[in-house]
């Protein structure tokens, strides 16, 4: 039997109802508390967007490193776009939590994935990493952002939140 949640707006008239994904067997899908308002669809959308951008430029400066195509200067430099970027993510983070308004185990994926992205950021932009503890420090960051990324994606999916 397929498994469906509706989410609508508080004005049903005004923003159609969105439809949940069909949820993998034994799988709970947690909604939030209450309808979604237009209002907090668009905060919900806005922080998804940040997270995903930031997760994104992460993800790529890591990849850059750990597949060689950054020289040594070249990887310094971009160390630069890795702590903001962290940063920005991780309070979309607290302000997603802080609305309370989901409950779910993609969001603790999440916030733990970014917990661990936060750090290595932290340890590779304050040079505690260099050589090849750097390289293993970049391929947790990679490993982390495309963890990150997909639990992103399903919450959003749970949510009825599109992508941009």
């Amino acid at each position: 039997m397929a498994l469906h949640r509706s989410i609508s707006a508080t004005n049903p008239e005004r923003v159609p109802a969105r439809t949940l994904p069909e949820a993998p067997a034994g799988a709970a899908i947690a909604a939030p508390l209450l309808p979604l308002s237009d209002e907090v669809a668009k905060t919900l959308e806005h922080l998804f967007q940040q997270l995903s951008q930031s997760l994104s430029v992460l993800n790529s400066l890591s990849s850059f490193v750990t597949t060689g195509k950054a020289s040594a200067p070249t990887g310094q430099s971009l160390q630069g776009w890795l702590q903001p970027n962290a940063r920005i993510a991780e309070a979309a983070m607290h302000q997603l939590r802080d609305m309370r308004l989901i409950k779910s185990p993609l969001l603790t994926s999440l916030s733990q994935n970014l917990t661990v992205l936060v750090l290595a950021t932290d340890m590779l932009s304050q040079g505690h990493a260099a050589g090849s503890d750097a390289l293993a420090f970049y391929d947790l960051l990679q490993r982390n952002a495309d963890s990150a990324i997909g639990a992103l994606y399903e919450l959003r999916a749970q949510l009825g939140i599109a992508a941009p």
